[in-house]
């Protein structure tokens, strides 16, 4: 009895994909970030963790440095009671529920700082109205102190007074001037540049989606129907 033997032909090596098969740029920076600086610069760009600036209303003058020459980011914004008090939620503009709902949202500018004046200097978010955001448009504009970011211009920003009454101070700091008014001294350009670096981009302005929008539309409608129920 003759005894068949198989021979298989080996199978032909796989191409290797092209670039464009992969999609992978290896000059593309790594969406994976080793080490701590790796993850705070993952937490700036998801938009968790962002430190804002806070000015209370006593007058008090803080210290900042404007990392870019204008805003890194404009929205409307509604603010809406809610049994734990007032939210904002970002408006979505063309067909917002919350429009829809009646309500008229506000105008936010958010600018890139760097607050100097607390100890250790701290990335932060400026988020402002439209009043201050006109004063820094000036100020960006005038020869003397523009652009906001210029290298031998700080600035002193201070609050006062409450809601209708609220008043902002932006005065120009000279660079010159630093040690002897804040006995802070100057930021060289490579300290600069590695809080640019870290700068917060418009993903940390958390946009609402529709069905959010919705539900909290659905219990403003609820409430106004218990008001005229009450009113009968």
């Amino acid at each position: 009895m003759v005894r068949r033997t198989t021979v298989r032909r080996p199978a032909p090596a796989a191409e290797e994909p092209e670039e464009d098969d992969t999609g992978y740029d290896e000059d593309a920076e790594s969406v994976v970030r080793p080490g701590w600086e790796g993850y705070r610069t993952t937490k700036q760009k998801s938009g968790y963790g962002a430190e804002f600036l806070r000015l209370d209303d006593s007058g008090e003058q803080t210290l900042i440095r404007f990392l870019e020459p204008g805003p890194f980011a404009s929205f409307r914004q509604h603010w809406i009671d809610r049994s734990s008090g007032k939210r904002s939620w970002v408006c979505i503009e063309d067909d917002c529920p919350l429009c829809s709902a009646g309500d008229t949202p506000g105008f936010r500018i958010a600018f890139n700082v760097l607050v100097l004046s607390d100890g250790k200097p701290q990335n932060k978010v400026w988020e402002v109205g439209p009043r201050v955001a006109e004063q820094l448009e000036a100020k960006a504009k005038d020869k003397r102190t523009g652009p906001l970011d210029r290298a031998d211009i700080y600035w002193a920003v201070s609050r006062t007074g409450k809601k209708s009454k609220t008043a902002y101070s932006i005065d120009p700091v000279k660079e010159r001037d630093l040690e002897e008014d804040w006995e802070i001294a100057p930021l060289d350009e490579k300290t600069i540049k590695i809080y640019t670096n870290k700068m917060y981009e418009p993903s940390v302005i958390k946009v609402p989606t529709v069905k959010q929008l919705k539900e909290i539309a659905a219990e403003m409608m609820d409430e106004v129907f218990e008001d005229e129920d009450d009113d009968e």
